[in-house]
């Protein structure tokens, strides 16, 4: 008899919402690693489901804001 207390957290799950801090890495990784994190968890039934999720929806967030402030930005004539 397992409980669901008793099983360990994706690890893939932590690393993708770990990826959602700015300037800690790229959106895209996070976005991938959350997807990733969610295939792994539908197969063995580990706790992380949640923080794959959010992960996920943070990344594209930061993706989205990414492209619209360089969108902005070379529309105001700013070069980078």
């Amino acid at each position: 008899m397992t409980h669901k207390a008793n099983k360990k957290i994706n690890t893939l799950s932590i690393l993708a919402i770990i990826f959602s801090i700015p300037f800690i890495g790229v959106g895209i990784v996070g976005v991938v690693l959350g997807i990733v994190a969610l295939v792994q968890i539908k197969k063995t039934g580990e706790r992380g489901k949640t923080l794959a999720w959010l992960a996920i929806i943070i990344n594209v967030a930061i993706i989205i804001y990414a492209i619209a402030f360089i969108v902005g930005a070379k529309i105001n004539g700013f070069a980078f």
